[in-house]
């Protein structure tokens, strides 16, 4: 039960998902990557052989020989023949071709090679030719398995074209993020800013920002389709004069192209914006995923729809993606500000979950993200009354008592009032009911 909510899949969804691939990956940066094996254990699978890569930059050719010192013996020449050494030109090709053998040496029987940190190997053009000649050899009782921190666009993207590879880890979201097959390989920017914030590019984390303006303005277009000049200068050159801030905003925006592009590495140059009638807006030689959109176009749905499962769903996707508050680690007023409102905006998700399951007599369920709400907003009445109305229609009397308790010591403390009328009734109600009481 408790891996469906965290993935928002159930084992036969999981199934149908990963039936008759040869590769899965696990999509890198989601929160829940390891749960996934729990899955891998209760599917139907006869064997998991599970292997963990030793240490970061391996060669493709000691990866292999760690391997072939860790895998159960069954194929004597994948374990004792002599490996190419790493500089040969057909070393990757040579390499695929032994460990593809290994595994159709493999008992006949369902079996998953779960192969943990993959991306401490490089993933390179060696690796991309390993695997184009591994995955042709790869017999179809055997499923290989890759969990990582970070995983590039290309060479995975491909398999996934081709079909041979699925992917797991995207149900919270509406599209699978950059591995999307079939479409344009455009540079994949995916940007994280619940949290300290988080820029990849072609799945590879964008770490250097030539000082902190250039990250910080970033940051901003991203939140900012459609920006103009104006705006720009009020947020971050107020006092300066419009040459100055002209010149500043310039050399900015050009350090982030040149950021991109060095990131990319095709040849290419690249912006994260174009002028066009008056606005920035989003250049479309990128793929833009941006989290903090995907969270406020489920809020959206949240709201406008009258269907309480979309409701449910559309919430619950919100509160999966709001994994910190907004860029926690700046202080610029702006991003204050939009701190503030994204925050607001969570809230309403738990106590918009809470209220479904309360109507729907979920008690449990809704208490849980009432909690979670009142992390949040500690001077919430309303949300203390319906936690103590729900321990009582659990006959937990004194859980609700304490709950008042807690609120009247809060108000005092940071508002030096007491709780309204309306919450003294409830808890007087509360207090002279009988001890074994349930609604």
């Amino acid at each position: 039960m408790i891996p469906e909510y965290v993935t928002n899949l159930n084992i036969e969804q999981f199934r149908r998902i990963i039936m008759q691939k040869k590769l899965v990956i696990i999509y890198p940066v989601i929160s829940y990557r390891n749960v996934f094996l729990s899955y891998f254990l209760q599917s139907s699978s006869d064997h998991l052989i599970y292997y963990r890569l030793p240490y970061d930059g391996i060669l493709l050719t000691d990866w292999i020989e760690e391997l072939r010192r860790y895998l159960p013996l069954t194929d004597g020449h994948f374990h004792q023949c002599k490996l190419p050494p790493p500089d040969a030109p057909n070393a990757p090709q040579l390499l695929g071709q032994m460990f593809g053998g290994y595994l159709q040496s493999l008992p006949p029987t369902s079996t998953v090679l779960y192969l943990d940190e993959i991306d401490r190997v490089p993933q390179d053009n060696h690796f991309r030719a390993f695997m184009e000649a591994l995955i042709p050899l790869i017999p179809s009782y055997v499923q290989v398995v890759f969990n990582a921190r970070r995983l590039n666009y290309l060479p995975w993207i491909d398999f996934i074209d081709s079909n041979v590879c699925a992917v797991l880890g995207t149900n919270h979201h509406q599209t699978s993020l950059i591995y999307t097959q079939n479409k344009p390989q455009k540079p994949q920017l995916e940007v994280y800013a619940f949290g300290q914030g988080l820029v990849l590019i072609n799945g590879q984390e964008m770490t250097h920002w030539d000082g902190a303006l250039p990250k910080q303005l970033f940051y901003y277009f991203m939140d900012h389709p459609l920006a103009t000049r104006d705006e720009i200068f009020k947020v971050f050159w107020p006092q300066l004069p419009v040459k100055d801030a002209t010149n500043v905003f310039h050399v900015t925006k050009r350090k982030i192209g040149e950021q991109i592009t060095r990131m990319v590495g095709d040849g290419k140059d690249y912006e994260l914006t174009y002028y066009n009638a008056g606005f920035y807006k989003p250049s479309p030689s990128i793929e833009r995923h941006y989290d903090v959109a995907e969270f406020e176009q489920a809020i959206e749905q949240a709201y406008t729809t009258d269907d309480q499962q979309q409701m449910l769903e559309a919430y619950e996707r919100a509160i999966h993606l709001y994994q910190g508050d907004y860029l926690n680690t700046l202080d610029l007023p702006w991003v204050v500000q939009r701190r503030d409102q994204l925050r607001s905006k969570f809230v309403d998700a738990l106590i918009g979950v809470g209220r479904v399951h309360k109507e729907n007599a979920r008690p449990h369920n809704a208490i849980g993200y009432y909690i979670r709400a009142l992390r949040e907003v500690p001077l919430r009445e309303d949300i203390h009354r319906d936690l103590m109305t729900l321990y009582m229609q659990l006959g937990r009397r004194e859980d609700a008592l304490n709950q008042y308790a807690t609120l009247v010591e809060l108000l005092d403390q940071r508002l030096r009032v007491g709780p309204s009328p309306e919450t003294q009734e409830l808890y007087e109600q509360i207090a002279s009911s009988p001890v074994e009481c349930r609604a």
